[in-house]
Formats: C-alpha cells, sequence, structure tokens
C-alpha cells in the first residue's frame, strides 16, 4: 500500500483529503485529522461522512459562474491552480473509485 502499512491509514488520508480540499476552497482553516485514530474505523467513516456533507453543501451553494474560475492554493509545498469545478470532479471520482476499493477490503 506504499507509505501506509494498514487499510485504516489508507481511510484516514482519503477522507481527510476530501474535507481539505472544501476547506481551500472555502478559505477555512485546514481541520487537524492526525487525532484520528486510524484502527478506529467507527470514528474515521462518521468523520468520512460529515466531510461528504461539507462537500455536497459547497457544492450546492457554490454559484455556477463561480465553478470555471481558476484559484490557487498551496498543497503541501507545492503551487496548485484549478477550478472549484475540477477539484470536486476530481474529489467525486477518487471517492467512487477508493469507495469500491473499501467496500473489497472489508467484505
Amino acid at each position: 500500500m506504499g507509505r501506509f502499512e494498514k487499510v485504516g491509514e489508507v481511510v484516514r488520508h482519503i477522507f481527510p483529503a476530501e474535507k481539505r480540499y472544501v476547506e481551500r476552497l472555502s478559505d477555512r482553516p485546514m481541520t487537524d485529522t492526525e487525532t484520528i485514530a486510524a484502527d478506529n474505523l467507527e470514528a474515521l467513516f462518521q468523520f468520512g461522512q460529515q466531510s461528504r456533507r461539507d462537500s455536497r453543501e459547497f457544492v450546492e451553494a457554490l454559484p455556477v459562474e463561480d465553478g470555471d474560475a481558476p484559484r490557487e492554493f498551496k498543497l503541501m509545498y507545492s503551487p496548485l491552480t484549478a477550478t472549484p469545478k475540477k477539484i470536486v470532479t476530481h474529489v467525486c471520482c477518487t471517492r467512487f473509485a477508493t469507495g469500491h476499493r473499501l467496500q473489497r477490503c472489508f467484505a
């Protein structure tokens, strides 16, 4: 699994990434997610559900004309320029692919 040794660590990486994209797009401070234990699946998936609610609320509130307006962010140590529409599409595609993999892991 690369730099992650356990499935819970992968999940703890994915759900906060979704949340941080919404926080960046909303000009909100980043949530500290390191306190969520990678071995507490209930807490991880509750966090994931909240992250998805936040994403849905962001998309519903985003004016159509703002969806194609490029924005600049600092992502880790690199600059990123992307439109909210592109970021939301990326998050949704990643969520779908990852969700399928997680279902297979926990089946």
